[in-house]
This record gives C-alpha cells, structure tokens and sequence, in this order.
C-alpha cells in the first residue's frame, strides 16, 4: 500500500562483494533500483516518476523525468 509521505527500501539477493545485488527504494510516484556488482560503481536502472507530465496554476507544464 503506497500513500503520501509512504517509502520503502528493499533489498534483492543477498549483499555480496562479488556477486551482483539490488537496492530499490520507491513509494509515492517514485521508483529508483540501484544495481551494485562488487566494487563497480552503482548503476541506477529504473528511475521512473508518475504522472510524468503535471499541469498546474503555478507551473502550466512541468515534467519530472527527462524524455
């Protein structure tokens, strides 16, 4: 159940120094999987926000995540 101000971290496998593992943390409109594989460099996978495109008084096109 996701809702405003609701978060979450997760981790898939098992953390290794040699063997590839991921950390997702995602709740309200926001997803981002970081996939780490012994000392290289994260690689961020997914980054995704919805809706992607908003419209308001303030702001009459705003988008969050770059095409």
């Amino acid at each position: 159940m996701f809702g405003h101000d609701e978060y979450y971290i997760s981790f898939l496998g098992q953390p290794s120094t040699t063997e590839p593992w991921i950390i997702q943390f995602g709740g309200h409109h926001l997803g981002i999987n970081i996939t780490l594989v012994g000392s290289t460099p994260p690689s961020t996978s997914h980054t995704g926000a919805q809706p992607a495109i908003y419209e308001s008084k303030a702001r009459p096109c705003a988008r969050w995540v770059a095409r």
